[in-house]
């Protein structure tokens, strides 16, 4: 067997069934290029003799965008077609050209010669959103299988044409598209007899019964759906319907024979996914980490953040095209020892922000050295940003404390990220920020003595001068991390590091899908006029761990399919800077 692909077949994949890789030839080239598809035959032909039987298994699309047909683009319409509708004729066209010339050569007609074409069950239904893909599919399914298979047997009297239509394949190529049991059941369940989507073996099987004389030698211009017993498509999902039904009976709509608009009109949302990363290193042994048991094995673990983990956090981020939209929080101590995995943080775009020095608790300093420290980060950062100032500041593991944000106001911090009276909401720390911590009771004193409220600072008024005057808080909290529940720290009690990467993004996905579903309207809730916000806090030595990774890619890559999928500008990935501005600037 030959496979041809843009990519060479992977042979270890096959490496249980005996003999296989023997018996697999890989040829690599360009589906769209008519002298690729004949070396491809000439190549297999050397390898194994005369092609007999041909899959044209064709077939892209693009499930992260879904596009109606009046806003189809040219380019897409001919991407698609180019590929299945061109790419499966040049393949016919040359396979039928070998055998033509080998029978010429012999005097004698070839045995099974046998094509099976990989149609689509939105060949037979449609698919609303997806006409490029779906004109192709059913062209050739039906128009070119059945005008081939008179043609077919001029060439070679037993000679048969047929097409597979599948309907849902589980494979890669669907994404997350059935992730939602809502959207599994609208398009896989419900108008599935089976109630089932396909796994590749069942595809490959009935191709393989297509393709065998044996089997299917009376059986040409035919196309098989392996789509589950399929009847059709739900046009209009359940909560379309009860919608309008509800509004009818409230007296709001009219029952009309037709619906007005293809779909209802679009509610705006807006989502701002800022991304974040703590480059705590060595640091974080040293400050709010610091234990006299700390040994040698600990601090080579602030090694790997910064030898290791950050060159893999660097180029996942530079992959999925968002290196200058989110924010490193770094350590002047990262700054001073490790200054070539700093120098990438900066040349990467991405926003930089301060983490302390020693990553350093609050309440363990004077008011004195809290200043010192923050005045020397300040100096750090800004000359490793040419002149420009931070305006960003996340304490070190939360302990932030009154002074500090004084401190921060004082030195003109556009905003915080230590604190989290809200988790989707930025929020304002007005100045001058009140000075008294709560009332602890001293049972020592009279119960008089403790039993006070707490002063909390009042919001103030969008576009009034104490706003413009105030600093913005971009909440972040032990629930949006990745180091509390992936993190081991061998003596502190509350450690754990051994959960797993499935569980930990099922608790990020979950705040992602509520927040979307439920806070990120601007016409309403707690975010009107806004939306609402995505962080997340990440550290290379957890985030950078080769057990983590490859989750924190995949978590990114689903969000990227999100933002894809919505509408233009609904989802962006923006630095904690650019989200504190535009909350300024309601």
């Amino acid at each position: 067997m030959t496979g041809f692909d843009r990519r060479e077949v992977d042979k270890t994949l096959y490496d249980d069934i005996s003999g296989a890789t023997e018996r697999l030839f890989s040829v690599t080239g360009d589906l769209k290029d008519e002298s690729s598809i004949h070396k491809a035959f000439n190549d297999a032909k050397s390898r194994f003799g005369p092609v007999q039987i041909l899959v044209a298994n064709a077939g892209i699309t693009d499930e992260s965008t879904h596009t109606a047909i009046w806003d189809l683009s040219v380019e897409l319409w001919d991407s698609v077609n180019t590929t299945n509708v061109r790419g499966t004729f040049l393949t016919i066209k040359h396979f039928l050209q070998q055998v033509r010339d080998v029978q010429a050569s012999t005097n004698n007609e070839l045995e099974n010669v046998s094509i099976v074409v990989t149609g689509s069950e939105t060949g037979v239904f449609g698919q609303e959103y997806h006409a490029e893909y779906a004109t192709g599919k059913a062209g050739l399914q039906y128009g070119l299988v059945k005008t081939v298979k008179n043609e077919i047997v001029r060439l070679n009297a037993k000679a048969r044409i047929n097409a597979v239509a599948p309907g849902w394949v589980n494979t890669p190529l669907i994404g997350d598209r059935l992730d939602d049991p809502r959207e599994l059941w609208a398009e896989a369940q419900a108008t599935v007899a089976l109630k089932k989507i396909a796994q590749p073996e069942d595809v490959a099987r009935c191709m393989a019964f297509l393709a065998s004389h044996r089997t299917a030698g009376h059986i040409t211009g035919q196309c098989i759906s392996v789509d589950g017993g399929q009847e059709g498509r739900l046009l209009w999902k359940e909560e379309q319907v009860l919608s309008a039904a509800k509004a009818q009976r409230s007296g709001t709509s009219h029952s009309t024979s037709m619906p007005a608009e293809l779909e209802p009109p679009k509610r705006a949302r807006r989502m701002r996914i800022c991304l974040s990363v703590d480059f705590d290193a060595i640091s974080g042994y040293l400050g709010t980490g610091h234990t006299p048991e700390n040994t040698l094995a600990d601090y080579s673990a602030g090694i790997f953040s910064a030898n290791v983990g950050v060159g893999r956090l660097l180029r996942l981020f530079a992959k999925h095209g968002i290196s200058d939209k989110l924010t490193w929080f770094i350590p002047g101590h990262s700054m001073d020892t490790f200054p070539e995995q700093t120098a990438a943080v900066v040349a990467s775009g991405a926003e930089i922000g301060l983490h302390g020095y020693s990553h350093e608790g609050a309440y363990a300093m004077t008011v004195e050295q809290e200043k010192d420290v923050l005045e020397k980060c300040i100096d750090l950062a800004t000359k490793l940003k040419d002149g420009k100032r931070p305006v960003g500041y996340r304490a070190p593991l939360y302990q932030i404390r009154e002074t500090t944000v004084k401190l921060l106001q004082e030195h003109d911090f556009l905003y915080d990220s230590s604190m989290n009276a809200h988790d989707s909401l930025p929020y304002y720390l007005p100045r001058p920020f009140p000075g008294q911590p709560p009332h602890v009771p001293d049972y020592n004193q009279p119960a008089a003595s403790w039993m006070k409220p707490t002063a909390l600072p009042q919001q103030p008024v969008v576009g009034t001068a104490e706003a413009d005057t105030a600093m913005i808080e971009i909440p972040g909290s032990w629930y949006t991390e990745d180091m509390t529940p992936l993190g081991f720290y061998p003596y502190t009690a509350s450690t754990q590091g051994y959960v797993s990467v499935d569980v930990v993004e099922k608790i990020w996905w979950d705040r992602f899908d509520w927040l979307w579903e439920n806070e990120s309207w601007l016409d309403e809730g707690p975010g009107e006029g806004y939306g609402s916000i995505y962080p997340m806090i990440w550290h290379p030595e957890s985030s950078g761990r080769n057990h983590i990774v490859g989750m924190i890619d995949r978590f990114i890559g689903k969000l990227v399919t999100r933002m894809k999928a919505a509408g233009s500008g609904e989802i962006t990935f923006e630095t904690m800077e650019s989200v504190a501005k535009s909350w300024k600037s309601r």
